[in-house]
C-alpha cells in the first residue's frame, strides 16, 4: 500500500495522466452525441481508443520515477518482478475511473436504443477489462524494451495498436499475413463480436476466442515478465 501511495503522489505531480484522461473523455462524450445506440456496439466503439489510452498511460506510469528511485523501489519490493507486479496493478487501479465513466456515462444519458440487460452490461464491463489488460502488457513491453529510441518506440506503439484493431480486416486482404499477425492480440477480432446481436455473441466460436485470449495474455505477460528480469537498465 505504501508504494501505491507513492506511485498515487508521483502521478498527481506529474499531470502526466491527463491528456490520456481527456482523450478518453472526448471520445466518449463525442461517440454519446447521438442517442438510440446498440448497448454492445456503443461499448465496443468505447474500446477502440481505451486500447492505447490504456498503454499511454501504462508507459506514463513505469516513467514517474527516476532511475535511482526505481533502483531504490527494486530493494522495497525486494525484487524487480514484485515491483512489476505492482507497477500493473497501479496502472490497472487509475484505469478503472476511465471504465466506470465509459460504462456509466451512456446509461446516465438514456444513449442506448435497447434494454440494458445485466449479460449486455457484463459483457461490456469484460471487455473493457480486457481491452485494458492488453493495453497494460503492450505498454509495459515497449516501456521495457531499451532497443528502440524512444520516437520509435512510440511508432511501434502506434502499429502494435492499429493491427490490433485491424488484425482481421488485414489478414482477409493478404491472407499471408496471419502466419506473422498470431502475435498481435485480437482485440478487433473480439470487436466484431460486439457488432452482433447477443444471441450470436454467446456462441461456441466467441468461447473458444476467449480461452485463445486468455492463453495469449497468459504468454505476453511471461514475456513481459522475463524481459524486464533481464533489462539491467530502464
Amino acid at each position: 500500500m505504501t508504494m501505491f501511495n507513492y506511485q498515487f503522489k508521483k502521478l498527481i505531480r506529474s499531470y502526466t495522466y491527463i491528456p490520456p484522461y481527456a482523450l478518453f473523455i472526448v471520445w466518449i462524450i463525442l461517440l454519446y452525441v447521438y442517442s438510440g445506440q446498440p448497448v454492445l456496439s456503443a461499448y465496443a466503439s468505447a474500446t477502440i481508443i481505451l486500447l492505447p489510452v490504456a498503454a499511454w498511460l501504462t508507459i506514463n506510469n513505469f516513467k514517474l520515477e527516476s532511475n535511482t528511485e526505481r533502483q531504490l523501489l527494486f530493494i522495497q519490493n525486494q525484487s524487480k518482478l514484485k515491483y512489476l507486479t505492482n507497477k500493473l496493478i497501479f496502472s490497472f487501479i487509475i484505469m478503472i475511473p476511465l471504465i466506470l465513466f465509459s460504462i456509466i456515462y451512456p446509461i446516465i444519458l438514456h444513449s442506448f436504443s435497447e434494454h440494458l440487460t445485466i449479460s449486455k452490461l457484463f459483457l461490456g464491463l469484460y471487455l473493457h477489462i480486457l481491452v485494458i489488460i492488453i493495453g497494460m502488457i503492450i505498454g509495459a513491453v515497449i516501456n521495457t524494451q531499451n532497443i528502440l529510441s524512444k520516437r520509435y518506440s512510440w511508432l511501434l506503439l502506434i502499429l502494435i495498436v492499429l493491427l490490433s484493431i485491424l488484425r482481421q480486416t488485414v489478414i482477409q486482404h493478404y491472407p499471408i499475413s496471419k502466419f506473422i499477425l498470431w502475435i498481435i492480440p485480437p482485440i478487433g477480432d473480439v470487436i466484431q463480436y460486439y457488432q452482433l446481436s447477443l444471441t450470436e455473441i454467446l456462441s461456441t466460436d466467441f468461447l473458444l476466442l476467449n480461452i485463445w485470449f486468455v492463453i495469449y495474455i497468459i504468454l505476453s505477460s511471461t514475456l513481459l515478465y522475463y524481459i524486464f528480469s533481464k533489462t539491467e537498465y530502464l
